[in-house]
């Protein structure tokens, strides 16, 4: 069994919600439910911010997420934006511009940099999109059938 430590985005949740929901694939939710409990899988207080805004199962869920899976931005997490920003010009204009301020995407990465994480994440393999992101920043970037695979669940 992998002892990854996950941090999932807001695409990756929708899904799971739509297509996994929580009344019919009870044994997926206890599995996310328990890597939160074991700390091995963790929301980015922008993405619980995110889902905030989101339908009402969204709400919901993201109101069950342990105070203790929520990771808060910290100082690497800034380092690692200041970083982005000079690395790439255009990504701190973005980054500062208004409708950008509650987007979850570089601070997701910028965890996942900063304390080893795999970024789990819909995301479509895009330029500046978080998989991108990952491959620039040499963080492993999975979908959520990777993250089921890599644990072993079966249902």
């Amino acid at each position: 069994m992998s002892e990854r430590i996950y941090c999932i985005d807001t695409s990756s949740i929708l899904d799971l919600i739509k297509h996994h929901p929580t009344d019919i694939f009870e044994t997926l939710w206890t599995n996310l439910d328990k890597l939160m409990a074991d700390g091995r899988l963790v929301v980015h207080e922008r993405v619980q911010n995110e889902l905030q805004g989101k339908d009402d199962d969204a709400k919901a869920w993201v109101k069950t997420v342990p105070r203790s899976a929520i990771a808060r931005l910290d100082a690497d997490q800034g380092a690692f934006i200041t970083r982005l920003g000079r690395e790439y010009r255009h990504m701190a204009w973005r980054i500062s511009q208004p409708e950008y301020e509650k987007k979850a995407d570089v601070f997701l990465v910028g965890l996942a940099v900063s304390r080893g994480y795999v970024v789990v994440t819909e995301e479509a393999d895009r330029q500046w999109h978080i998989p991108d992101l990952c491959k620039r920043y040499d963080v492993e970037s999975i979908n959520r059938w990777g993250l089921i695979r890599g644990e072993g669940w079966k249902f």
